[in-house]
């Protein structure tokens, strides 16, 4: 059975399954999955992507924070943002410039 994230869990968010960089991605709060997309907003309420998100799952702040902080490599990368959400910390400081 799989477990969505409830309204105001802290997420990453990709248009499209895979987590292909290229496309859109988002880290925000979790606001309600409508039509089988998960809306995701920013710290004042707005909408991420007026379509929703394909697929969702809760990550830690620290984790959002990294992302967040290195968002131009991640895009740039050839890595499914997904490998990013599973890559252990430890090693994600490592890369850290």
């Amino acid at each position: 059975m799989k477990v969505h994230p409830i309204k105001g869990d802290y997420v990453l968010a990709t248009k499209y399954s895979d987590g292909d960089p290229q496309d859109h991605w988002a880290i925000g709060f979790y606001d309600r999955l409508e039509n089988e997309r998960h809306y995701v907003v920013d710290s004042s309420g707005q909408q991420f992507r007026s379509n929703g998100f394909r697929r969702v799952a809760k990550i830690k702040p620290e984790r959002g924070a990294w992302m967040l902080a290195h968002a131009r490599d991640i895009e740039l990368s050839s890595m499914s943002v997904w490998n990013f959400k599973r890559c252990p910390m430890n090693i994600l400081d490592t890369l850290t410039p």
